[in-house]
């Protein structure tokens, strides 16, 4: 399985792109081939519990993404960004409606190869250093140890954090534990990159840090990123903002 999957970090560093690719990138044209897009979801609904106790927390949503999107969920807690996000990277099942992912297959495939999803908790193994960490999802897949450490310090390296990569995970600040999420993340270079509440837990500097250093790796690629937030900060910094409210989704583009 590791020969057949083989991320390819340097085209992160692609330069600027002319025009068609540029089309490309930021997702215009594909949302005209369905057979594109690497999320489609159409009226989809999920509900928690029955009878009295039945809670809607996300009701009849439509939306999609192609490759390049950069979008921006806005919304308060609670209102059913955490839900959609869990929803579109195949962790959970709709209740009702039809979510496919047209470009990348089956649910069963998704994660980590097509699929990435980084948290408001860095969801760091403490036991483990920081390269190893970064490394864990490639090796759960089947990489080779010594190429998933490889392509681990790679991200790590485009993250500015090669120097932390043997250091625990209660060794590392607040921004550089998220900072390392991020890197795990790209480490296996998926195409849709869906990030819940990224910077919550920072202060407004290393929140800022984190979303630019994120969005200056992905520049140039098709790599889509969905985030999550409740901060106009970081929603400012995404050219497509979907509004939701009470499990209402508002996906303009």
């Amino acid at each position: 399985m590791s020969e057949a999957f083989e991320p390819n970090l340097t085209r992160a560093a692609a330069p600027a792109v002319d025009q068609a690719r540029a089309d490309e990138v930021t997702g215009r044209g594909n949302r005209d081939h369905p057979e594109h897009l690497l999320a489609d979801a159409e009226n989809i609904g999920r509900t928690y519990g029955e009878g009295a106790r039945r809670v809607i927390a996300l009701d009849h949503a439509t939306c999609q993404i192609a490759p390049g999107d950069r979008i921006a969920i806005i919304g308060p807690s609670g209102s059913g960004k955490s839900t959609l996000l869990q929803l579109l990277a195949g962790l959970d099942t709709p209740s009702s409606g039809v979510l496919r992912w047209p470009a990348l297959g089956p649910q069963t495939g998704l994660r980590p190869a097509q699929i990435a999803v980084i948290f408001q908790q860095h969801s760091l193994l403490e036991p483990l250093s920081v390269v190893e960490n970064v490394a864990l999802p490639l090796l759960l897949y089947g990489v080779a140890p010594s190429l998933a450490r490889v392509r681990a310090l790679a991200a790590l390296e485009r993250l500015d954090l090669a120097a932390l990569c043997d250091r625990l995970p209660d060794e590392l600040s607040g921004g550089q534990a998220q900072r390392v999420t991020v890197a795990r993340a790209l480490a296996g270079s998926p195409r849709l990159i869906l990030a819940d509440e990224p910077t919550g837990q920072l202060d407004h500097a290393t929140a800022e840090r984190v979303i630019t250093l994120l969005l200056q790796v992905l520049s140039g690629t098709d790599t889509a990123l969905v985030v999550s937030t409740h901060d106009p900060a970081v929603a400012v910094h995404m050219p497509r903002r979907w509004q939701i409210h009470d499990g209402i989704l508002e996906a303009g583009n």
